[in-house]
């Protein structure tokens, strides 16, 4: 009988060669997330925050947007966004595999964008600017006002971007700014809302209003400092572990090499 997690290790140990798939695959900012994540929750502290009490972790979850697309071939409205992980206290929305929700007495929401040598990619055709962390920040915000949370000063929501030291200080510096992605969301925020004024109808009204009022709280949460875009290391990530727990640190340090190793091969090949 195939005993599953052998087989796994097994083609965990073989793709180092790349006898039976791509190094990528299996070594990838997605992976070595996951795992810096899963040391956290089991009490191997080596992560810039701790979990809050009853707090938990969720990767690749998806998060609501205000932009929504009102009808069929709407070029204007969005779809969700995909977050590399999500950490703190919320539910996954009804019949969704990934849909993240936040509850009424949410007190930590943190997402983490993960990358080893890609950007945050572009905007679109029509808002060249609104990026991957500038969407990340807008449905965080949406997800607070849908949960109510607007008068909640003590939720601690916060945008992890964890990379290679280099690239943080390098070619992702220049995306970090959160002034930067205020000017991109207020574009894209102003655009949406003159659809729907030119709408002229009893949902869009509604819909005007609740974009409003996220709106406002997006820039009170920027303005007030509450809302933050946190840049952080892998190599801390590694190095704070050695000093908890060596093993793991060496564990996790080779895997994070493996997927320096295979990013570069297939940065070389485009």
């Amino acid at each position: 009988m195939l005993d599953f997690w052998n087989a796994c290790k097994s083609m965990l140990d073989d793709a180092v060669p790349q006898k039976n798939l791509p190094l990528s695959i299996i070594y990838n900012e997605g992976w070595l997330l996951r795992f810096v994540l899963f040391a956290e929750a089991s009490g191997i502290h080596c992560l810039p925050f701790r979990f809050a009490a009853n707090a938990q972790w969720f990767s690749e979850g998806q998060l609501q947007t205000p932009f929504r697309s009102r009808k069929r071939g709407d070029r204007i409205g969005e779809s969700r966004t995909s977050s590399d992980a999500v950490v703190g206290h919320f539910d996954l929305q009804e019949r969704t595999t990934a849909g993240i929700t936040l509850r009424t007495d949410t007190q930590q929401f943190i997402v983490i964008e993960a990358k080893i040598l890609s950007g945050f990619g572009n905007g679109t055709i029509n808002y060249p600017d609104y990026d991957q962390l500038s969407r990340t920040l807008t449905c965080m915000t949406y997800s607070a006002v849908r949960a109510n949370l607007q008068e909640k000063d003590a939720l601690e929501m916060v945008l992890y971007v964890f990379a290679p030291h280099a690239k943080l200080t390098g070619q992702l510096n220049r995306h970090l700014e959160i002034s930067q992605k205020m000017t991109s969301v207020r574009k894209r925020f102003e655009s949406y809302e003159l659809q729907l004024r030119n709408a002229k109808d009893i949902d869009a009204e509604s819909a005007i209003r609740e974009l409003t009022t996220w709106w406002e709280y997006f820039e009170k949460q920027v303005g007030s400092g509450k809302l933050r875009i946190v840049p952080y290391s892998w190599e801390s990530i590694i190095e704070t572990l050695a000093g908890v727990d060596s093993k793991s640190s060496a564990s996790i340090g080779k895997f994070y090499d493996q997927c320096l190793h295979a990013a570069r091969r297939q940065d070389h090949r485009r």
